[in-house]
């Protein structure tokens, strides 16, 4: 493990779960590039939905951010049985109720 992955299990020790799942998808490029494949061609999608939602660009930024850290710290229990933009939707909205 290198020093920065080391890093990051240690700093994030409260949320050590999440952690260790982006690690996981980290040090496996498949999962990475999959994700990248999969989830990176729908920002414009959340984007959109992000400024209905927030009414404002810079919070509607940082939700798409949020989003994006969530699912991808969860998306190797992404199952296909529903499309990847609405998994993404669906997290985006539990993370605006959140917040």
């Amino acid at each position: 493990m290198s020093e920065n992955e080391d890093t990051l299990v240690k700093t994030k020790s409260g949320d050590n779960d999440q952690s260790l799942d982006i690690l996981k998808i980290l040090l496996d490029p498949t999962k990475r590039v999959r994700f990248e494949q999969d989830v990176m061609q729908n920002l414009d999608i959340l984007y959109t939905e992000a400024i209905c939602l927030t009414h404002d660009t810079v919070d509607a930024e940082a939700l798409v951010q949020k989003t994006l850290l969530v699912a991808f710290s969860r998306y190797e229990y992404y199952k296909n049985d529903i499309p990847v933009d609405e998994w993404l939707l669906m997290i985006m909205e539990r993370t605006f109720r959140a917040n």
